[in-house]
């Protein structure tokens, strides 16, 4: 500050010169442009009620003068810059927005696009946008996210019509992973053939519940196959040391076991066990009359197991055939019940709509244009027109009705020809 103005041993003086210092502080450094604004309005009033000569406050209003200029340059250049890089970030965000939009739109990998949604919605956070422009494409996610989850719900109500199908699909897969589990005894074949079907889990869908029981069970058959594989390789060792006389009782139990064993997948894995032991072994035995004897045993155990095992399939036949038929008549009520229940109540009530519509359309052609009748007439529109949407609503109904029932009705189509074949 001036030499002169420092010499005055005044104390307002004093006072004052330490405010417009400030003032040139505040104006320099401050990021808070709005409070700083207001803080120079108080010393420039302060000063104002200083007395003092001419010369003195003159030589005071010139910094607070240049202080005001400062801020004001400092914050439109402040907001210059903002408005560049808010323009810039527009730019770079707007894209990453449109193509999750289109994802959301088109892709079917819901779970994958809803995380992608939120990694680009926790963008906006801390990110600095033209008003206008944030809300655009805040509103373009939020319209994403209600579609994708709407996209999602019509994908489970369109796979719920084929739940019980599937069930009975993946029912079969596992039995299937079963009969391997507990009979194969060729374990590479055994293993492909068990991944196949794991794989087709990720591709046929039934209720959350039924699903992870079956996975349980699947699971489980796998087990099996592995505790079998490894007891099979301790097995093979022994097998080799055993001589004709151990051969032939084993044959003989093969026999007994034919005959006996209720369980027939366990007697079959029992007996293809023993046929591949008793062929390994035999091969280093040097009489042929007692392989003969071996093989002749062996080849009747399979065929008493042969015939069982057809008795067994006609029996499971019977019970599957029964199952497909009650599924059938199912699938077929539930048709007639949306042919003959469901779609006649939504027309019945389209009509009830019309009819409605029909007379507070006629109600308001009857109100006269004047002022005390002006709230009667928004009310009126304002209800035409969610009439209007209400039957355009049931009307789409009906045809989301009419593509389940063509579904179901292929869903007849392809039991029915199980069925026949």
């Amino acid at each position: 500050m001036d030499s002169t103005i420092r010499n005055e041993t005044n104390e307002a003086l004093e006072n004052i010169g330490k405010r417009v210092d400030e003032a040139v502080s505040i104006s320099k450094n401050i990021k808070n442009f709005k409070e700083g604004w207001e803080e120079l309005k108080k010393i420039q009033n302060e000063l104002k009620e200083f007395k003092s000569t001419k010369e003195i406050k003159d030589q005071l209003w010139l910094p607070l003068k240049e202080s005001f200029e400062r801020i004001k340059k400092r914050e439109k250049e402040y907001f210059k810059k903002l408005k560049i890089k808010q323009n810039d970030n527009y730019n770079k965000l707007k894209p990453i927005v449109d193509s999750v939009a289109n994802l959301a739109k088109e892709g079917a990998d819901f779970k994958k696009i809803w995380k992608e949604l939120i990694s680009v919605q926790k963008m906006f956070k801390g990110l600095s946008l033209p008003k206008e422009k944030h809300q655009a494409l805040w509103d373009t996610l939020q319209e994403s996210f209600n579609l994708l989850k709407k996209r999602e719900e019509e994908l489970y109500e369109l796979q719920k019509d084929n739940w019980e199908e599937n069930y009975y699909k993946l029912l079969e897969k596992v039995e299937e992973v079963r009969h391997i589990a507990e009979d194969s005894t060729y374990f590479k074949e055994a293993w492909s053939k068990i991944n196949e079907i794991k794989a087709l889990f990720s591709s046929i869908k039934t209720d959350k519940a039924r699903q992870s029981e079956l996975w349980d069970q699947l699971q489980k058959n796998t087990s099996i196959l592995k505790v079998r594989q490894e007891q099979r390789k301790q097995e093979i060792e022994k097998i080799k040391e055993a001589g004709f006389d151990k051969l032939n009782k084993l044959c003989n139990r093969a026999l007994n076991e034919a005959k006996t064993n209720k369980n027939l997948k366990e007697l079959f894995t029992r007996l293809k066990t023993w046929q591949k032991d008793i062929f390994t072994a035999s091969r280093y035995l040097s009489s042929q009359e007692e392989k003969d004897t071996l093989k002749l045993k062996i080849d009747e155990a399979f065929t008493i197991y042969k015939a069982r095992q057809e008795e067994f399939h006609k029996t499971k036949k019977e019970e599957w055939l029964v199952k497909q038929n009650d599924f059938l008549e199912k699938m077929k009520e539930k048709k007639e019940n949306l042919l003959n229940n469901t779609i006649p109540k939504i027309k019945n009530s389209i009509e009830h709509s019309k009819e409605y519509l029909i007379k507070i359309e006629t109600e308001l052609k009857e109100l006269d244009d004047s002022e005390e009748n002006s709230k009667q007439f928004n009310f009126l529109t304002n209800k035409i027109s969610k009439v209007k949407e209400e039957i355009i609503e049931k009307e789409n109904s009906i045809t989301d009705i009419a593509k389940k029932i063509e579904g179901i009705e292929h869903t007849i189509i392809d039991v029915q020809e199980k069925l026949n074949n």
